[in-house]
């Protein structure tokens, strides 16, 4: 059950990365670069994530296990303080508009390194990791 959520978890992260880079690279509104930077970030992170469940990294059982742990830990952090900025910016607005796409973003990483975390915690993962 929890690797099924975290892989759907996974699909949205990546499909969520993919618009926010092709809304850098299509629009001509000024968005600023910090949003093709979040784009890569999550997409980077669900694809690890996907490519982790599906046993494309199992050459490197421990490898991965340990990049996969250290890279939820960096994306809750990232994703907490997204969250964080966001829901103070929104606090005061400065120019009267209110910014929910960072910081529902920002909800969506937290939640998928939760979830992560969670399954690389359980013993199926352990073990999954620790059998060569």
């Amino acid at each position: 059950m929890l690797k099924t959520a975290l892989l759907t978890v996974s699909i949205i992260v990546v499909a969520f990365g993919l618009i926010l880079s092709g809304m850098f690279l299509f629009a001509n509104d000024g968005i600023p670069l910090i949003a093709l930077f979040t784009g890569l970030a999550l997409i980077i992170q669900g694809g690890f994530t996907i490519a982790y469940l599906g046993g494309a990294l199992d050459p490197w059982k421990v490898w991965a296990s340990q990049l996969f742990v250290s890279g939820e830990v960096a994306s809750l952090l990232a994703g907490g303080l997204a969250f964080v900025q966001g829901f103070l910016y929104n606090m005061h607005p400065r120019n009267g508009d209110y910014e929910f796409g960072p910081m529902g973003l920002g909800v969506f990483m937290a939640a998928h390194a939760i979830i992560g975390l969670m399954y690389a915690s359980s013993s199926a993962a352990f073990r999954r990791a620790q059998s060569s």
